[in-house]
């Protein structure tokens, strides 16, 4: 192997920040050597970290880097989901529970 081959890049920390419903939150930091390694990349976020509100830490929110700018990663929210453990304890004992999975299109036509 020549050397170029074997020469590593640097990386840089980007911050990843969340939609704009949520001000643009810092969701976290990530390390990559090119801004373009972060297209795709997902993050599962507790809800409760960008509201603060306690009674909201039962969801996750997943976000995909969708462009990054400067040392800025912006995100898109792809769904969110509830905890299996706090889902258990709002069936009743003995009740059947239905999961379905289903995609939808918003009033500005995304899915």
């Amino acid at each position: 192997m020549t050397e170029k081959e074997l020469k590593k890049k640097k990386k840089h920390w980007f911050t990843i920040a969340a939609t704009k419903e949520f001000n643009h939150a810092k969701l976290g930091e990530t390390l990559a050597s090119e801004p373009n390694e972060l297209i795709g990349r997902r993050v599962r976020v507790n809800l409760i970290s960008l509201t603060n509100e306690p009674k909201k830490q039962n969801f996750s929110l997943i976000f995909a880097v969708e462009r990054v700018e400067g040392d800025t990663a912006h995100t898109k929210l792809l769904g969110y989901m509830m905890n299996p453990s706090y889902l258990k304890r709002l069936v009743r004992k003995g009740a059947q529970k239905i999961e379905d999975s289903f995609e939808v299109v918003s009033k500005d036509n995304v899915k």
